[in-house]
Parts: structure tokens; sequence; C-alpha cells
């Protein structure tokens, strides 16, 4: 496995040819990961959103469903 494909797995694995790991590679190691944190955060503001706007949606619907009422038809002959 080389250096930069060590960096960009999941686990975020620095190598090192010397056999110690550099700050160097620790640190790409950690931007590497921290933009995969970046990315999965993201990914889950945009699923939020979404529910967010379908629960809008719904209690919208639930609101036009709840305001539509049946009243009987009024007679135009007066009671005796």
């Amino acid at each position: 496995m080389s250096c930069r494909s060590a960096r960009r797995s999941s686990r975020a694995v620095a190598c090192s040819h010397s056999g110690a790991n550099s700050d160097l590679e620790k640190n790409r190691a950690l931007l590497d990961w921290l933009r995969w944190q970046v990315g999965q955060t993201e990914r889950r503001v945009r699923e939020l959103e979404t529910e967010e706007a379908q629960e809008r949606v719904r209690r919208g619907r639930a609101r036009a469903e709840m305001s539509w009422k049946i009243q009987p038809q009024r007679s135009s002959s007066t009671a005796c």
C-alpha cells in the first residue's frame, strides 16, 4: 500500500518508510480524516433538511384537511 492510498483509507493510517510517523504524515492523515468527517456531516445536514421539508409538507396537508368542514344545506323556507 502506498503512502497516498494509506492516507486515503478509512482508517487514516499514516504510512512511513522509515518506520516512524512524522508530524507531516500524521497531519496529512488527520486532514484526510477531517475531510471525510466534513463530508459525512454535510450528508447528514442534507438528510435532516429533507426530513424537515417533508414534515412541513405533512403538517400543511394535515392543517388543510382539518380546515374542511361539511356544512348542511340550509333551507330557504321558514319554520311554521
